[in-house]
């Protein structure tokens, strides 16, 4: 590109501290590009936004950030009410409303919002002489309404929505009700990708997903990375140390913990008696004291300052059985020198190869029996030493920058 065209990035959140998967795949796509574009970055005005923007701009100070107060009262449409009180019986009844029915702060709080929110987004577009507006995760999904037709429209999909709720109640009793509400979500997250101009995805999984519905919108497969200062170890010894990284506020998480724990942690235990499992990321008080009574060995750790000295000479489980995207924690895993088992969800969109990188298993007895089989020194080197160059040869800084570059060039060429 002969000239900088200026990038606005609209986040619903700031992509920092760098101590979660989806922070770091924000974090690296802009340092990624920041040289090559005028990177101006707009999230909301809140209290944690104001420390993050500091701490951000400490580490990359070349970019804009501006925040704003967007928490302007709207009122509930017909269609709002129909899938939030409709999903909200059925799924509070089957124990899933945390999963697809809080639907509000998903998908569809963006209709409704009152003038001033669009006319703050041209305003500080035209002020600042915008040439592509990039949103990001499904919370931003419906901006594409309020943006001006001259600015390109740009839309990294983190999970695909329908895919993450089909999979949710795909064993459920109660699937046959919820469907037509779900195909109405469906449809409306359909809608919104095709008013943009180009959409990017994480995985090409996700993006041949989204051209099998016939999304009329270009869509492109880019990548994310963790953070390049992660250094491989080779496993110094074996430990009876099993590891999940993972909050209970993403459903993925506490779905993938829950059927872990429920069908695989006995078989282990059988097997392996001494073994311990330690959950690291922030959950419910009442949820870590109702586990640890109820199953044996296992320890939430919350918050932790430094995740690498919980992993070292651990194996950690990825068991998700719901979602989209790429797992993060895999990256993590494989950049660390860290063992894994996964699902075939799991490391859905990574080029990982069961038996060769790590193992890849959806039964409950597999699981743990990989787990145990993993006991082993030699194996665990070999394995993380194939998964470590796997992800040091491809998922790079430079090869995403050329990535990112690429794309961008394409939309702009339209």
């Amino acid at each position: 590109m002969n000239s900088k065209k200026n990038l606005l990035i609209i986040l619903p959140w700031l992509p920092y501290p760098l101590d979660s998967g989806g922070n770091q795949a924000v974090y690296n796509s802009i340092d990624a590009v920041k040289d090559y574009f005028n990177v101006f970055i707009v999230s909301l005005k809140t209290e944690e936004n104001i420390e993050k923007r500091k701490g951000l701009l400490d580490r990359m100070n070349n970019i804009q950030i501006d925040l704003f107060d967007f928490s302007f009262k709207f009122k509930e449409s017909g269609w709002y009410n129909i899938i939030k009180k409709v999903s909200k019986i059925f799924l509070l009844k089957i124990g899933k409303y945390d999963a697809i029915g809080n639907m509000e702060n998903e998908l569809f709080f963006n209709d409704d919002y009152i003038p001033q929110y669009k006319t703050i987004l041209e305003e500080y577009i035209e002020k600042n002489n915008i040439d592509i507006v990039q949103t990001e995760f499904v919370r931003t999904l419906g901006l594409v309404a309020f943006l001006p037709e001259k600015v390109k429209k740009v839309f990294v999909h983190h999970e695909i929505c329908y895919v993450r709720n089909n999979l949710t109640i795909m064993n459920n009793p109660y699937k046959d009700i919820v469907m037509p509400v779900l195909n109405k979500v469906k449809a409306l997250e359909l809608g919104y990708l095709n008013m943009y101009d180009a959409i990017i995805t994480l995985s090409e999984t996700d993006a041949v997903k989204l051209r099998k519905e016939h999304v009329g919108t270009p869509v492109y497969s880019s990548f994310a990375i963790v953070n390049n200062d992660k250094k491989y170890e080779s496993p110094e010894k074996v430990e009876k140390k099993i590891t999940f990284i993972g909050p209970e506020c993403h459903y993925p998480n506490k779905n993938g913990l829950d059927w872990f724990l429920e069908n695989v942690w006995d078989e282990v235990l059988k097997r392996e008696p001494d073994m311990f499992f330690y959950i690291i990321g922030l959950w419910n008080k009442t949820t870590t004291d109702e586990y640890e009574h109820k199953y044996k060995n296992i320890k939430f750790l919350g918050f932790v300052e430094n995740v690498q000295d919980v992993l070292k000479n651990s194996t950690m489980v990825v068991p998700i059985l719901i979602g989209s995207g790429i797992r993060m924690k895999i990256l993590e895993a494989a950049k660390s020198g860290v063992p894994f088992v996964t699902t075939s969800v799991g490391v859905e969109g990574l080029p990982f190869v069961s038996d060769e990188d790590c193992f890849i298993e959806d039964s409950p007895e597999l699981f743990a029996e990989r787990i145990v089989e993993l006991q082993d020194l030699e194996k665990q080197r070999n394995m993380t030493l194939n998964a470590y160059n796997k992800i040091n040869s491809v998922f790079s800084l430079e090869n995403l920058r050329e990535n990112r570059l690429g794309i961008y060039k394409e939309i702009i060429k339209g």
